[in-house]
């Protein structure tokens, strides 16, 4: 593709099993939307969010655990969201071992998704196998690497794969950065950062770093000014940093200022009393290795403590009427008419 820009929902379609190319009308396989066109631009890194899982059923913790992801992440140019389905016999092998039945197909986790309206249409719903998953990703990458545009996935993961005591390579589904919030369900990450406290860091990972929203906001408009801090640590201590400020960048290592998490205006950290501990974003990168890090992006709000065991537990008691049902998954889930109905079409409930 020639020009400065380059349509992304364009190359999915072209690429996509589903939809190709030979037989694509102007409305048919829409990735997104036509007000929400999402391009690639030259010169600049596009970062698109991968979000894998099971999410049978699909329930607001991993609703918000993506949107604040992808509002947290707009100062390194994440254009748009992919939610990856997984297969269903990992489901099915999963609900096995905890006794469970209720197994959603990915069609129905599909449409569960697709038809909650809180859905942001700059998110692409993939329905299609984990091994096709593997070989669109590879097309997509090499078409855009080809016409030149700059592209990367990010992967978002929960609070409940990444933990500051334990160990985490900084790589998931091919991924080298991953994104992560509180907002599905609370996270060890989430601690009120001052000049004096003590962060048990990632395992192998080392010097956190800390934007505001008030940062985040100003990217594109002004570089904040101030101190400049070292990150010590204390005595005694491993993996404990006294958070000060991030290291230097390394222009040998990095093409621009889009590789790294944060874009290069953001240099100036900010512990001062008057930040909200809910305006943090904090960023860890792993030793030895600067384009690998993890991004933590807290909730806006109280985080949600929702399970999908505990759903599906939920769904499978059948002593509830419809009425009831409904209620009570209202609040929790992505479209609660929608799987009530597909519960209750279940000749085991």
């Amino acid at each position: 593709m020639a020009g400065q820009t380059a349509d992304l929902g364009e190359y999915i379609a072209e690429y996509h099993s589903e939809c190709p190319r030979r037989i694509t009308s102007i409305d048919h396989c829409r990735i997104f939307d036509t007000e929400n066109r999402r391009l690639l631009k030259r010169e600049q890194k596009s970062r698109v969010l991968l979000y894998p899982g099971c999410f049978n059923p699909p329930h607001l913790g991993h609703y918000n655990v993506l949107r604040r992801a992808f509002e947290g992440s707009q100062d390194i140019n994440v254009i748009a969201a992919i939610v990856l389905l997984l297969d269903d016999d990992s489901l099915e092998a999963k609900c096995e071992a905890k006794g469970q039945i209720l197994v959603l197909s990915r069609s129905e986790r599909a449409h569960l998704w697709r038809s909650d309206a809180r859905v942001l249409p700059q998110w692409w719903i993939y329905d299609g196998s984990v091994r096709d998953w593997h070989w669109l990703r590879e097309d997509l990458e090499n078409a855009i690497a080809i016409d030149g545009f700059d592209f990367q996935f990010a992967s978002v993961l929960g609070p409940d794969y990444i933990s500051r005591f334990e160990s985490y390579s900084g790589w998931n589904w091919s991924c080298h950065e991953t994104i992560t919030s509180d907002a599905g369900r609370r996270s060890d990450l989430d601690v009120i950062i001052t000049e004096e406290s003590v962060i048990n860091e990632f395992p192998d990972h080392t010097t956190l770093e800390i934007l505001t929203s008030s940062l985040l906001s100003q990217t594109k408009k002004k570089k904040k000014t101030g101190k400049e801090r070292k990150a010590k640590t204390t005595k005694g201590t491993r993996n404990k940093t006294i958070w000060k400020n991030k290291p230097k960048y390394n222009p040998k290592k990095q093409k621009d200022s889009q590789d790294r998490p944060s874009a290069g205006k953001l240099t100036e950290t900010s512990c001062e009393a008057d930040v909200p501990k809910r305006a943090t974003v904090k960023v860890c990168h792993r030793i030895g290795e600067e384009t690998v890090w993890v991004r933590f992006v807290p909730a806006d709000a109280d985080p949600l403590d929702i399970s999908a065991t505990q759903i599906r537990e939920l769904a499978e008691n059948d002593t509830m009427s419809s009425h009831e049902l409904c209620e009570k998954l209202r609040g929790l889930v992505l479209s609660p008419d929608m799987l009530t109905e597909i519960i209750l079409a279940r000749p085991t409930y």
